[in-house]
């Protein structure tokens, strides 16, 4: 969350104020929430903000928080399988995975 704070505060210091922040997770975009509200901006109105995880906070922070939401139990247990496929044949090229995600439509944005 400190870190979602302390980059939007140096985003309010450039003194352009983006339309939309998009954070890499929903603890630094509840951090950029604080950070814009404690400079009299308004979120939404003001400034979007956008997570990606959809934790339980986004949902309590006020305005809650839209996000995207993953299956985290799913691309675990993709990642374990490629792991364990990778350490049994080092010389397996590289691969690509995906997930399914979920658009989460709260008040941030």
């Amino acid at each position: 969350m400190d870190s979602g704070k302390r980059a939007a505060r140096a985003l309010l210091q450039t003194g352009d104020v983006p339309s939309v922040v998009i954070a890499l997770n929903d603890l630094m975009a509840i951090g950029a929430i604080l950070a814009f509200q404690e400079a009299g901006l308004r979120v939404p109105d003001d400034v979007a903000v956008m997570g990606f995880d959809d934790i339980p906070e986004a949902s309590i922070v006020r305005p809650a928080l839209t996000t995207i939401a993953q299956d985290s139990v799913e691309i675990g247990r993709k990642l374990a399988v490629s792991l364990f496929r990778r350490i049994e044949n080092p010389d397996l090229p590289r691969s690509w995975m995906s997930g399914k995600t979920e658009l989460i439509v709260r008040d941030s944005a």
